[in-house]
């Protein structure tokens, strides 16, 4: 609903090291104004911080400069007939890859030409 009104939507992700984790689990627990923070579930979590922290890496390297997410982005307006929101993801991706060389680009530009789907 938010995208189709033209809002932009943007993810974030907030890198903690595992020792500034703890230290605000700690403080969840510790602080009573802090407490309703809390989830057990964040302890389990924490388990898989060097997993997660190894998948994180592993995204950045494939995709450093968030090509697909933009390509994907453009796709899915260009599905829900917004073209001109598609354009503007679009030129975000020319910017980074180009035209001629990147696949990402070459497949936007096809979708919303209307000669390949989503």
């Amino acid at each position: 609903m938010l995208a189709s009104d033209g809002t932009r939507i943007l993810k974030f992700f907030l890198h903690l090291s595992r020792e500034e984790q703890k230290k605000r689990l700690l403080a969840r627990l510790s602080d009573p104004q802090k407490r309703w923070k809390f989830d057990p579930q964040d302890l389990k979590e924490r388990r898989h911080w060097r997993a997660y922290q190894k998948a994180y890496e592993k995204a950045l390297a494939a995709d450093p400069n968030h090509v697909r997410t933009w390509s994907y982005y453009g796709m899915w307006q260009a599905e829900q007939g917004n073209r001109l929101k598609a354009e503007d993801y679009l030129q975000k991706v020319k910017l980074i890859c180009g035209t001629a060389d990147c696949e990402e680009y070459r497949q936007l530009r096809a979708v919303i030409d209307g000669t390949a789907s989503y």
